[in-house]
C-alpha cells in the first residue's frame, strides 16, 4: 500500500493535483488490486489447475501492461 501511494501522490502532483488526493487513491488502489489478485491467482491454481508459476507469469504482464497503459495514456506533452 506505501508504494501504491507513494506512486498516486507523485503521480498527481506532477499533473498538478493534491499529493493527498493521489496517495489515498493509490494505497486503495494497491489494496484493492492486492485483494484481486490474490483471490484470482487462488482461483486458477486450485480449482483450474493451472501452474502457480504461469498465473505468475500472467499476473505480472497484465500489471506490467495495465501500468504502461495507464502512464501512456496520462503521459504529459513534453514541448520541444
Amino acid at each position: 500500500m506505501a508504494s501504491g501511494a507513494m506512486s498516486g501522490a507523485a503521480l498527481t502532483e506532477s499533473d498538478g493535483k493534491s499529493a493527498t488526493f493521489g496517495a489515498v487513491f493509490g494505497a486503495l488502489g494497491a489494496a484493492t488490486g492486492t485483494f484481486a489478485f490474490f483471490h484470482l491467482r487462488h482461483w486458477f491454481t486450485h480449482q483450474k489447475g493451472f501452474a502457480d508459476p504461469l498465473v505468475a507469469l500472467a499476473e505480472d504482464v497484465l500489471a506490467i501492461g495495465t501500468g504502461w497503459q495507464l502512464i501512456n495514456e496520462s503521459a504529459i506533452p513534453q514541448e520541444n
